[in-house]
Parts: structure tokens; C-alpha cells; sequence
């Protein structure tokens, strides 16, 4: 556990991602444990505390590590997490009585899906992200953005243009791509944070 800790430091100079993924994995198999409900009955209330569990611990460890962002995840991910157990069942409910309602209702969930996902993706882009410089050099530069588990940005490093003539140390707003279906890429220092340096 400790190198895992260790790498995730060192690669991304924080365990936020850690602790994320581990959140992440303990959604999809919640999700997929209440899909096989069914199947794997007289096991699931074992295997859903299992999945409760890392999620609780996950939370503890954004609230011991990172106290300013507890509501954030405990509200948008441990919502996610309660509908992944919960909605299966529903939507199983609905699809077996084969009605053109019951289609209708689970292709209207799937739509929304995508297009809440896509829509998350475009205000990030048009947003952008905070990061720190790590290297300034003329106008290229290597910075790590701040974690934020909703943009899709990873905290590790990437190379940039700086055309604003940031400094080492500088807090920046970064300019991402804007592609739907890749992952989303800082590629330009747009500006300095007001504060300056971290």
C-alpha cells in the first residue's frame, strides 16, 4: 500500500488520484454486483458492505488529506455510488415488462448519460484548469494542473506554450483541448492566477 502511495506522490505529487480510482472501482462494482443481483443473491448484501466499506474509507482519507473537498466527494461521488446500487434494479424492473415505455425510459437514462458526461467535458474545456509552473523555458513550459476529478485532467506533468511569460512557481490558468472523444490535454498558459507564486 505504501508504494502505491509513494508512486502516486511521485508521478502525480498527490494521492488524490488514488484515492478517486479507488472510489471509481468501488461504483462499477457496485454497479455490476446489483446488475447480477439475480445470480449472486444470497451474496450480495456481503458484497455491497465490501464495496460500502471502501468507499467509507476512501472518504476518510480525502477528509484526513484533502478536509476542504469532504463535501464535494461525499456529495457527487457518494451520490453516484447510491445510484449505481440502486438503479439496476429499477431499470430491471422497468426493461422486464418489455413495454415501449419501459425502452423509452432506459434510452433516455443511457442519452442523458452520454450527454451529461459530454456536457461536463465541454465546460472544462471552455474553462480550463489551474495549475502550478514547474519549468519555464522562453515560451514552452512544464506545469502540473491542480487534481479535479470532474475535468479528466491527471496532475502529472505536460508541456505547454507560454506565451504570458510565466515564471517557475507561477499559479496559471491553462487552456485545454477541446475534443470530445480524447482525453482532455492542457495546452496553453492563458494567464497568471491572480496571487502569483504557490
Amino acid at each position: 500500500m505504501k508504494n502505491i502511495l509513494k508512486q502516486y506522490q511521485e508521478e502525480y505529487g498527490s494521492i488524490e488520484p488514488y484515492i478517486v480510482t479507488k472510489m471509481e472501482i468501488s461504483i462499477l462494482l457496485a454497479l455490476v454486483i446489483t446488475l447480477f443481483a439475480t445470480i449472486i443473491q444470497p451474496w450480495i448484501i456481503l458484497l455491497n458492505i465490501g464495496t460500502a466499506a471502501v468507499m467509507v474509507h476512501s472518504l476518510h482519507q480525502v477528509n484526513k488529506n484533502y478536509p476542504e473537498k469532504t463535501a464535494k466527494y461525499t456529495g457527487i461521488l457518494g451520490t453516484i455510488y447510491a445510484l449505481a446500487v440502486a438503479s439496476p434494479a429499477v431499470l430491471t424492473r422497468v426493461t422486464m415488462k418489455m413495454s415501449p415505455m419501459g425502452t423509452q425510459i432506459v434510452m433516455g437514462a443511457l442519452i442523458l448519460l452520454v450527454a451529461t458526461s459530454l456536457s461536463i467535458r465541454t465546460f472544462i474545456s471552455k474553462k480550463g484548469v489551474k495549475a502550478e509552473v514547474l519549468v519555464a523555458d522562453g515560451e514552452d513550459a512544464i506545469i502540473r494542473p491542480e487534481y479535479d476529478f470532474l475535468s479528466g485532467v491527471k496532475p502529472k506533468k505536460y508541456a505547454v506554450k507560454n506565451t504570458v511569460k510565466a515564471k517557475k512557481g507561477d499559479r496559471v490558468k491553462v487552456k485545454v483541448s477541446t475534443s470530445l472523444f480524447k482525453p482532455l490535454q492542457p495546452t496553453e498558459i492563458e494567464r497568471i492566477v491572480k496571487g502569483g507564486k504557490k
